[in-house]
């Protein structure tokens, strides 16, 4: 157990290691799954995962501070992006303290604060900047953005045009201080509706028409050829690949894979790995290999990195190699209702530890 507090949720965790070995893990710490108390915390293991020092803040605004994600640049630099939401005041008339919070909230402060930013620390995660850096919306969204072998760190992010979300490729060579559009991301058959992922942000709660494919994990293959994966309709995952660093994408194919959110992860042997959630029987967080870079996996051999009885609100697993080249693995099991004073269903508390969670994982 990497962070657990009595009545507290651990959600969205990212995952990275730093030059001297450290792991450092980020993880939104709330009251609820949807609450307006999320704020960003971090915690460090200094021997590969088996122990873990008490979390501390990184940054926390007036509203809710979820989907943290860590990357580590070459130069020691390190990079938390989040996601800034008020999901929360969906439901301000369900809870009676969260009404007259939401009565407070102006309209300037929702066009401050919500959306997707970055903050870095230069000296291994001790200190961390006080004011953050807007990244692109649905740039921040599990794992994260990642940094390529040129030094420039990518991810995807979402633009509204003309009352769609169109889904776009984003590069930052100063360490996420400022963005640029390189490309358009995969293109795939739009779907409207109201959204409680990305889209939201933009359409403030509206319907609106926009991409099937949602929280993605970007791969470097080699230098200019990219592998994305995202989650897709049916509960499957799609792949799309770029040769030309990210300007053009090929058509999104889909995969055998089950399961939600995806992380990529290149070994050190050339193989590919890729960690996932898996909302079904059995409830579970899974990896499977490639051997091909990503042509075909290995479901045959396909493995639970954790596994439950019940039905938790967990995973979003993410997964680095460590020093001796095994795996350390995060990912989030809790019990709590979405919003306090729901019914709990399918879950058996105290069945298995909740809160942020850690697994090694031996390569054989």
């Amino acid at each position: 157990v990497v962070a657990a507090r009595p009545d507290q949720m651990y959600g969205w965790p990212g995952l990275a290691s730093c030059r001297n070995g450290d792991l450092i893990a980020v993880v939104s710490e709330r009251k609820n799954h949807i609450c307006p108390y999320g704020r960003i915390v971090m915690s460090r293991s200094s021997d590969k995962g088996a122990t873990w020092a008490l979390p501390q803040e990184i940054f926390n605004s007036e509203m809710d501070d979820r989907h943290p994600s860590v990357v580590a640049l070459s130069d020691g630099t390190l990079v938390c992006s989040f996601l800034t939401v008020n999901f929360w005041m969906d439901h301000a008339g369900e809870v009676p303290d969260w009404g007259p919070r939401a009565a407070r909230v102006p309209q300037r402060l929702l066009d401050e604060a919500l959306g997707d930013w970055l903050v870095r620390s230069f000296d291994g995660g001790r200190t961390w900047e006080q004011v953050s850096h807007r990244m692109p919306h649905g740039g921040s969204l599990h794992a994260s953005p990642v940094a390529l072998s040129d030094g420039s760190i990518v991810c995807f992010g979402y633009e509204l045009d003309r009352g769609a979300v169109q889904l776009h490729f984003y590069s930052s060579g100063d360490r996420g201080e400022s963005w640029q559009r390189i490309g358009a991301g995969p293109a795939a058959s739009p779907v409207t509706g109201k959204f409680a992922w990305m889209p939201w942000q933009l359409a403030r709660g509206k319907e609106v028409t926009t991409t099937p494919l949602s929280m993605r994990s970007i791969v470097e293959l080699s230098p200019g050829n990219l592998l994305a994966v995202f989650g897709g309709p049916g509960g499957f995952l799609f792949d799309s690949r770029s040769g030309d660093g990210g300007r053009t994408w090929s058509e999104p194919r889909q995969l055998s894979v089950w399961g939600f959110p995806p992380q990529l992860l290149k070994l050190r042997n050339g193989a590919l790995l890729c960690s996932y959630g898996h909302r079904r029987e059995p409830w579970s967080v899974r990896g499977v290999l490639s051997h091909d870079s990503g042509s075909t996996w290995d479901l045959e051999n396909a493995f639970a990195i954790d596994q439950w009885d019940d039905k938790p609100d967990m995973g979003y697993p993410v997964v680095v190699q460590t020093g001796d080249g095994d795996l350390a693995a995060v990912y989030y099991c809790s019990r709590k209702p979405t919003v306090p004073g729901q019914a709990i269903k399918d879950m058996a508390p105290g069945s298995s530890p909740e809160g942020l969670l850690c697994r090694r994982i031996e390569l054989r």
